[in-house]
């Protein structure tokens, strides 16, 4: 039990650059404060250790609630992240008169996630949507571009005049944090 009261007070760790790395104390002390911190605050990505995050909301089934002519939230963010999402079909799109379109944005660029798809009966159940060109089914890579958002919702927005009369989608934000706190979080259907 004295042992433990015999601690270093540097945990045995040597300063920086003193060592060969041959031991976990070695390879502690060869890191800079600068390299451990990056500055005053840890650095995020350090903290996070550069872990992606996946968050999912599901839509309301179209023929319980049609999905009006409107901005639709999807995700809130609060602080600064990257993200990239997809949604999976889980019961085929059905649109009114043939002049709905989809898209997935936040204000001010409302296609900015997931460009437009002008006809969104073109999507059925176990459809990848990506990008507003088509539908592609399973399998399919994960879409390759982050988006940098900032204190934002994510948005389904839906134009046109009678809306989406059936259907549901699944989707799927991938995030990292690049501020502090950040997060990204399912929003309630409105």
């Amino acid at each position: 039990m004295s042992e433990l009261l015999n601690i270093p007070a540097d945990l045995g760790v040597p300063s920086a650059d003193g060592t060969g790395n041959s031991t976990m104390n070695d390879v502690l002390g060869n890191k800079s404060d600068d390299a451990l911190t990056q500055g005053a605050l840890p650095s995020v990505y350090a903290l996070s250790g550069g872990a992606t995050r996946l968050v999912s909301v599901q839509t309301v089934d179209g023929s319980a609630t049609t999905w009006t002519a409107a901005a639709h939230r999807l995700f809130t963010i609060t602080g600064l992240v990257k993200v990239r999402i997809f949604g999976l079909v889980d019961e085929a799109l059905t649109e009114g008169n043939g002049n709905e379109t989809i898209e997935v944005g936040v204000a001010g660029a409302t296609a900015a996630l997931i460009a437009q798809l002008a006809d969104p009966n073109t999507l059925v159940a176990n459809d990848v949507w990506t990008n507003g060109a088509a539908s592609t089914a399973l399998p399919v890579g994960f879409p390759t571009d982050w988006a940098v958002v900032g204190d934002l919702d994510i948005d389904l927005v839906v134009a046109g005049t009678t809306g989406i009369t059936n259907g549901q989608i699944t989707f799927y934000v991938e995030w990292v944090p690049i501020s502090a706190g950040a997060t990204v979080v399912a929003a309630v259907w409105d």
